[in-house]
Order: C-alpha cells, then structure tokens, then sequence
C-alpha cells in the first residue's frame, strides 16, 4: 500500500483504496506464516509495515526489508534445554512447530530484546514504555512482529492507521501506549474486530501469536473468498 501523508490513508497497490476481506485474510495468513517461518529460526523482523509487504506476480505477499532485524544467536530455551538452537526449532513440524511458536511469541519467553528500530507508528506499547524509560527495558521482538502484522491488517481494511495522531511523535506514543484501538469502523465485520482486537492486545502475554492465526478458522475461511 502506498501512504498519503496529506490524506493520512493508505491505498492498496491492487484496488487504489482498501484491500477487501477475502483478499486482506489472505494476506494476513501469508504474512503470519512468514513470520512463523523466520520466528522459528530466531529471527525477528522489527520493521513489519506495508510499505515492506511486497506482492507478487501471482498476488500472494513478500516480506521485505530486513535492514533492521535482529537474530538472536544463543539459545531461546524449550523442549531440548537452555541451548535449544534455531535449528532444531526450524525443523518442527505440524502441531509441534505451532505450540513452539505460541512459546516464543509469548512475552515472558526467552525472545527478549531491549533496542527499539522500525517505524513509530508500527511499535508495540511496550517498545513505547521502553522509549520513555530511557534505559534498557526487555520486551519480547516476535510479540512486536506480532502487533506490527496488526497494525498492517487495520491499514489494509481501513486505510487508516489505528493510532492516528499527526500532531506530533509524542501524541503518538501517548495513543499506543493507552491501546485503544478504535474499531467500529463500517469496513470491519464482528471477526475481523476480533482478529485485529488479538493482535492489537495491549498486554503483550494476551496476544495472538502466528500460530494462533494460522489456526484461525474465521481466518481459513475468510481466504477462501479469495480464490
């Protein structure tokens, strides 16, 4: 989507205005299992925006743009001890590989990071209050891929931001960081509010994570429209 700062709305590549259900389920099903594919190596995007969400020839998505991710080099715990590697949790498969996810992507796992990169008006609350501490507060990076993909599936159905506050960086950060996310937009039906509503949880331990989505039903069928 490209983004009309003047408007403050987002234009799908494909439509020229918002993406429609079918499609946008559809994308938000192929970005989550990107991110699951780089989560279960150990690797966390930080930048997910639609500015680097790519479509290809065929219409299925790209991520792109990885200037800013992080790849955490020791071990992030689970089922085979304190030194389990990204390799060993990228050859999971099936229900293992879903309910290791859910692990990682959940905020007191051990995918802690203190740096904030991206763009603003992507960050999770807790990226904010780590901003403001001005010192080094840890926060889980996939949670915040996580809310990011939120962020993403608001613009495309809505083409605005959820949090869309032009006066200044610190009216932003002072929305974000209260986390109400207005979704009575007309666009939006009962299930995509609650999808959005999982992702955009202010409380990072509540929030979906990629195997949440990729196992959403609403979500499967919702895609099927699309084909």
């Amino acid at each position: 989507m490209a983004y009309d700062p003047e408007a403050a709305r987002h234009a799908c590549a494909v439509s020229g205005g918002a993406v429609a259900r079918g499609r946008a389920a559809r994308y938000v099903l192929e970005l989550a299992d990107g991110l699951a594919y780089l989560h279960a190596r150990h690797v966390a995007h930080r930048d997910l925006k639609p500015a680097n969400v790519l479509l290809r020839g065929d219409d299925s998505v790209a991520i792109a743009d990885f200037g800013v991710a992080h790849r955490f080099a020791g071990g992030l715990g689970g089922s085979e001890g304190a030194t389990d590697s990204a390799a060993a949790d990228a050859r999971l498969e099936g229900a293992a590989k879903l309910a290791r996810l859910r692990r990682l992507e959940r905020a007191a796992s051990l995918a802690q990071i203190s740096g904030t990169e991206g763009t603003y008006a992507y960050w999770a609350p807790e990226m904010v209050a780590t901003a403001a501490a001005g010192e080094k507060v840890h926060f889980n990076a996939f949670a915040c891929d996580a809310w990011a993909l939120g962020c993403c599936y608001y613009n495309f159905r809505t083409r605005r931001n959820p949090f869309d506050v032009a006066d200044s960086v610190e009216g932003l950060f002072d929305a974000i960081r209260a986390g109400v996310v207005d979704l009575s937009d007309a666009a939006l039906g009962a299930e995509e509010r609650r999808v959005l509503a999982a992702l955009l949880a202010r409380d990072a331990a509540a929030r979906a994570t990629m195997a949440d989505l990729l196992e959403d039903p609403w979500l499967r069928a919702a895609q099927r429209e699309d084909t």
